[in-house]
């Protein structure tokens, strides 16, 4: 459980980060203003579609995370409902 939140907090660092970069890239380079919407529109719809698939992956990741404690506070309760 520990490594899945922190692979995904790796990841979403790194996307956080690169987007920060290549926002601070194009803001710096010298480039029309025409040019530097469409590039920051193109990143943005980038940075978009890939935190959406991190958003899912991390929604399926808590679905199994929350059926297999479901299962184990259910076999822990079957066990002590059991006579000794």
């Amino acid at each position: 459980m520990s490594k899945e939140n922190n692979v995904n907090g790796v990841l979403l660092g790194m996307a956080v980060g690169g987007a920060i970069g290549f926002i601070s890239a194009l803001l710096l380079a010298p480039k029309s203003g025409t040019q530097l919407r469409e590039d920051l529109s193109t990143k943005f719809q980038s940075i978009t579609g890939k935190t959406k698939d991190v958003a899912a992956t991390v929604g399926k990741n808590l679905k199994e995370l929350a059926g297999t404690l479901k299962e184990e506070a259910t076999d822990v309760v079957d066990q002590a409902k059991r006579p000794n």
